[in-house]
């Protein structure tokens, strides 16, 4: 018998499912391995693209097996007592309990768990809290993997970790739009793309890490937790190579993403032409305009100050898209622009690193 706090299981349960299978296609992939050493335990969850080790405190007698996490989890969620007891049973049972709440649910041996490899080689130390910042500031434009890609296309799917030896760049990228966060440091030079999968998992990361890069394989080792990853063929582009010479920008208001979801409103249920806002800029207001079709119109003016004088400029821009980016921060933005057919540069002020989304214009067809 072997006993875990219930609370931290629960935690590092959520962090395995991101990596657990859930089609069933490799039944054992739906499991995880636990491996009890006593006063530790060690949980591993796996799709053969992407692998998480994790480590928990325990107590009592060692065990491993490998048990369903979907049914184990929801189990665990469900339970209302500080610390679970766990129990070999005969018949490849293993028992849950928890105060007068008792469980069965099965197992299998660990020897019908796929072997993982971890690298071993020289590491680089990143932070993980302000990595894991990165990431949840940028990987919500991944495109997902129904997006009807072509192969080439495929390595949108990831998000994109590389250095310059000046600083990290962490960016995800689609047709119309990049997200990019970047932080000064001193780093060997790599660039690797990760899967969807393990940017989910990153995220939970905040422990001081080793980032160990090899020819197909990424490895982020902290002291409780382990990521290990296969790498995505390809390369994002040099996206600060085809940025235009900005000659105007424009303080965005606090209120400008919810003017955006009011303003969109009368486009919902459209088809993809009334989904563009037609967003002008003046020297001292923003307009935003919509059209819905046979549902109607929405226009809404905001005071602002820009850099024009005397002239305005009508760009078009995607609503949801704008409104996934700017939701996502609680300081000042600027934006910089050129014109309805360049890209736009929206700049939160962030203080742990540098962010910047990128978008492309809309075609304005009214």
């Amino acid at each position: 018998m072997f006993t875990i706090n219930r609370q931290v299981l629960a935690r590092e349960f959520a962090l395995l499912q991101t990596v657990a299978e859930k089609k069933g296609t490799i039944p054992i992939l739906s499991s995880i391995k636990v491996e009890c050493q006593g006063d530790l335990t060690v949980l591993t969850g796996t799709d053969l693209d992407a692998t998480i080790i994790s480590k928990v405190e325990s107590s009592g007698e060692a065990w491993a097996g490998c048990v369903p996490l979907r049914q184990l989890f929801s189990l665990v969620k469900l339970l209302d007592g500080e610390n679970l007891e766990f129990s070999e049973r005969p018949n490849g049972r293993l028992e849950i309990k928890s105060g007068q709440s008792k469980h069965l649910i099965p197992f299998e041996p660990i020897e019908r768990f796929p072997e993982v490899a971890i690298p071993k080689e020289q590491g680089v130390s990143l932070d993980g809290a302000v990595l894991g910042a990165m990431v949840k500031a940028t990987a919500f434009w991944i495109r997902p993997s129904e997006d009807g890609l072509k192969a080439t296309e495929w390595k949108q799917t990831g998000l994109s970790l590389r250095s310059d030896e000046k600083s990290l760049e962490v960016m995800s990228f689609r047709r119309t739009a990049a997200a990019i966060a970047t932080l000064s440091a001193s780093l060997p030079k790599f660039n690797v793309i990760i899967p969807r999968q393990a940017v989910s998992a990153l995220s939970y990361f905040n422990e001081d890490l080793q980032m160990i890069v090899t020819e197909n394989q990424v490895a982020f080792i902290g002291a409780t937790r382990t990521l290990s990853a296969r790498i995505l063929e390809g390369e994002f582009p040099a996206w600060r190579t085809f940025l235009p010479t900005y000659e105007h920008r424009v303080e965005v208001p606090e209120t400008f993403t919810d003017t955006i979801k009011r303003v969109s409103v009368t486009t919902e249920g459209q088809r993809a032409t009334f989904e563009v806002l037609k967003l002008t800029i003046a020297k001292d207001s923003l307009k935003l305009e919509s059209r819905g079709g046979d549902n109607g119109q929405s226009e809404e003016i905001l005071p602002t100050t820009s850099t024009l004088n005397g002239k305005t400029v009508a760009i078009g821009i995607h609503g949801n898209q704008t409104v996934e980016a700017l939701s996502r921060s609680d300081c000042n933005i600027t934006c910089e622009f050129v014109d309805g057919t360049q890209p736009m540069i929206f700049t939160p002020a962030n203080k742990d690193f540098e962010l910047c989304y990128l978008t492309m214009p809309c075609r304005l067809e009214w």
